[in-house]
């Protein structure tokens, strides 16, 4: 028996110790089926290396979720160890994806109270009237709002850095989804881009102060005036 593992140059690895855990002998069973599976022995325990090729990553789901809640555990990808959470972050969405009803539009979001164009939930950037990155940028004219696609960009990687990994992810969607978000839009309450109304101030926002004229202090002088006579009567 070997005393110590043969990484891979390439591929995805996974590597644990026996355990008393519930799910240990499944995820041995998992492991045991990997192209390339090798067993050696550290001080009184045996621990174990499943390695897949990066386009059969897939195939190391399975293992890697009969392994959570085990300590001795690792992850490494093309030899390089790697955190668990870096490689696995997308898990316990993806297993949720598998047992939905429809497994591609969950992904989009459908059935949610917001949706997404990008296909991914994770990335929290959600196609909808209260979603902050829509406010990235700043008004050019007074009904012209110019996206800072700079920013735009940085929080889609940054967000899906996590789930990176994910066999469900498709980068060329949302690269062009990207794509095809306009450089400048019209912004009216008629068109197809609307004012994000709120009562504070925030960068590049417009101001808006409504000021009573003469006239509409007198409706309401009055309006008062009769809410009083109302209270008054007996």
């Amino acid at each position: 028996m070997n005393l110590a593992f043969d990484y891979p140059a390439e591929g995805v690895s996974i590597e644990f110790a026996e355990s008393t855990a519930a799910t240990y002998e499944l995820a041995l069973k998992e492991a045991s089926s990997a192209p390339n599976f090798q067993t050696i022995v550290r001080g009184t325990k045996k621990w174990f290396l499943a390695t897949w090729p990066k386009y059969e990553f897939s195939k190391a789901i399975d293992l890697a979720d009969n392994l959570k809640g085990m300590r001795n555990r690792k992850a490494y990808v093309d030899s390089k160890e790697i955190i668990w959470d870096e490689l696995f972050g997308f898990l316990w969405c993806f297993k949720q994806r598998q047992a939905a009803f429809s497994p591609t539009v969950y992904c989009f979001g459908v059935g949610d109270s917001a949706i997404n164009l990008w296909g991914c939930k994770q990335i929290h950037m959600d196609w909808s009237n209260w979603a902050g990155w829509f406010s990235y940028g700043k008004f050019v004219k007074d009904d012209i709002f110019q996206f800072d696609r700079e920013k735009i960009a940085h929080e889609l990687k940054t967000n899906l850095h996590q789930v990176r990994f994910c066999p469900s992810l498709r980068n060329t969607l949302i690269e062009t989804v990207f794509k095809l978000l306009p450089e400048k839009i019209k912004v009216s309450k008629e068109g197809s881009w609307h004012y994000k109304e709120g009562y504070h101030q925030s960068p590049n926002s417009i101001k808006v102060v409504e000021k009573e004229t003469t006239a509409t202090s007198q409706l309401k002088m009055s309006s008062m005036q009769m809410e009083y006579s109302r209270l008054d009567i007996r």
